[in-house]
């Protein structure tokens, strides 16, 4: 378990490091990964997952805010 800080304030996630993860043409071997069950407090959103930045880190990578996308070089 780890305590990280979110708009609403702490919440407490669990760690698990998973053999490989990938995401936007993106792979990462032993990769660590937080997870929160947010529907069990209560909240409910569209949204089923978030990349931070340590993902992306040593990549390239434009966040266009006018067409909601992200592109990778």
């Amino acid at each position: 378990m780890v305590a990280i800080e979110t708009a609403s304030g702490t919440i407490e996630t669990e760690v698990f490091e998973v053999g490989s993860f990938s995401s936007l043409g993106i792979q990462k071997n032993e990769f660590q990964i937080q997870v929160y069950d947010f529907q069990a407090h209560g909240i409910f959103s569209d949204y089923n997952g978030l990349l931070g930045l340590d993902f992306l880190e040593s990549t390239r990578f434009c966040i266009d805010t006018v067409t909601n996308s992200i592109s990778i070089s």
